[in-house]
Order: structure tokens, then C-alpha cells, then sequence
């Protein structure tokens, strides 16, 4: 749906859909995604739960006072992942436009490929565009996979209005970082650790986004985030928990391929 080139389309779902019936194993980063992939294929003893994990405390670390002097005195919205209308970027880029609101966005991509075509893609032509136009509101950051916790530190809100999502590994960064609220739409497998206590819900739209950040300026931002903390510090988004997991489910696979006793292997 994200793009127009309809042998592209025909390419990944034919490899995805190969990739899953001729594994041994898959795995899956959110029950919710496993609900997915069985309704797809019928393959429920090959799919396998492991969570996206984070590491709390490369992220949790103080704000750099220097990089926050760069942009305005007002509340920071970060924006950070793919530049698709599934990831709701294009309601993002509607709120910026309206003049209903008092923060200042930074528009981060994240998780990109494509970055042959980067400068001609149409997501980042506007980006720029509202950047020359609206100064005030909005700063294109261009490519932060690199080094962008230090965007969340600095950031008062981080923004996830997707309309469909696995399950998103920006949500736990943000809460890992303990500093900015998750403002987030809480659809499909973000419900799997998002909740009332340690988010504020906003509806994928213009309105919803501004509706969801006006809601998280007057929550209880203590609260919020230390539950938001306590939430990442669970086991099964652990690093090293979901490496040995992974490790694990390869190990087996070698192990059955090769004809051993695979019982004691996790």
C-alpha cells in the first residue's frame, strides 16, 4: 500500500510468504503479529514469541542541555520511524499545518532502506517544505539511527500515531529513556505493553495527534513515566534475555538439521 510500484508489492509479499513457509522456525515480535502470520499461513508450531528488546541503560541517561538550546522554548514533539502513511506520517505532517497547537516537532526517519532515492522521496520533500514554511513549528532531522537517543532525551513527548503496527520498538526506546511521554494511537501489538498508566492515547488524525499531546501536557508526567520504566524493565524485553531466546530458536534449528537431541536446548 506504502508504494505504487505494484511489482514491488508482488516481490516482498512473495518473499515474506516463502520466507514463512519454508522456515523451520519464525519468529514473530508480538502475539498480535503471531495472530497474523497463523491466520495467513496455518504454520502456529513454527511461529515463536520474542519481543523486541532495549537496552535501559544505554538509554536512560541525562539530556544534553546543548543540543535542547538548539530549537525553540517550546514543548518537544519527537517523531522518530519509517516516513509511511501506515506510520501515520501523513496526519503528522496535517497537525503540523494547523495552527491550534503550541510545540515544536522534530521529524526524525528511522528504520529506512531506501536511502538511494532519500532525497526525491515525496514524504521528505514535504518534510522539508514545512520546514521552510513553518520554521517556528517544525525541524527535519533527516536520517537518526544513529545516535538518536539523544533526540529522545531531549524530547518532552515522543509520537506514534501508526495506523497499523507489529510493534514497535520506538515506544520502548521512549519509555527507556524515561524523559518523554508516549503519546501513541495503541494499535495491534502496541497494546501488548502500552496501557493507561504509561502512555496517553491519541487517535491516528490531525486532531487526534494534537488532542493526544494536549492530554499528555496535563497528565501526571512522574507517574506516567515510571510506570512507562517499569514497563521496559521486564524480562522479556530484556537484551540479553532476547538474545539468548534467539540464540536459542537458531541453535535448535541447527540442531534438528543436523539430527541431535535438541531437549535441552530452549
Amino acid at each position: 500500500k506504502q508504494n505504487p510500484d505494484p511489482e514491488f508489492i508482488e516481490y516482498r509479499l512473495t518473499c515474506e510468504y516463502l520466507g514463512l513457509h519454508e522456515s523451520n522456525q519464525a519468529i514473530v515480535v508480538s502475539d498480535d503479529m503471531k495472530r497474523y502470520a497463523q491466520a495467513w499461513l496455518n504454520c502456529d508450531d513454527r511461529l515463536k514469541v520474542i519481543y523486541n528488546g532495549v537496552n535501559v541503560a544505554a538509554w536512560n541517561q541525562p539530556p544534553d542541555a546543548e543540543l535542547r538550546k538548539q530549537f525553540p522554548e517550546k514543548p518537544i514533539v519527537l517523531y522518530c520511524g519509517r516516513f509511511a502513511k501506515m506510520k501515520g506520517i501523513e496526519d503528522v505532517f496535517d497537525a503540523i499545518e494547523k495552527d491550534s497547537h503550541n510545540f515544536y516537532l522534530l521529524l526524525g526517519k528511522y528504520h529506512c532502506a531506501d536511502h538511494v532515492r532519500e532525497s526525491e522521496h515525496p514524504y521528505t520533500l514535504k518534510a522539508k517544505e514545512l520546514q521552510a514554511k513553518y520554521p517556528d513549528r517544525c525541524k527535519w532531522l533527516g536520517h537518526i539511527d544513529a545516535g538518536r537517543e539523544k533526540y529522545f532525551q531531549i524530547a518532552d513527548y515522543v509520537l506514534i500515531p501508526s495506523h497499523i503496527e507489529p510493534l514497535c520498538i520506538v515506544g520502548l526506546e521512549a519509555l527507556a529513556t524515561n524523559g518523554p511521554m508516549v503519546v501513541a494511537s495503541r494499535v495491534d501489538g502496541m497494546k501488548e505493553y502500552l496501557n493507561d498508566t504509561n502512555s496517553i492515547k491519541c487517535d491516528p488524525a490531525p486532531d487526534g495527534i494534537i488532542a493526544g499531546i494536549e492530554a499528555a501536557s496535563k497528565a501526571d508526567k512522574t507517574a506516567i513515566r515510571a510506570a512507562g520504566l517499569a514497563t521496559v524493565m521486564q524480562s522479556k524485553f530484556n537484551w540479553r534475555n532476547v538474545a539468548m531466546e534467539t540464540v536459542g530458536i537458531y541453535s535448535k534449528v541447527m540442531c534438528e538439521a543436523m539430527g541431535r537431541n535438541c531437549a535441552a536446548l530452549p
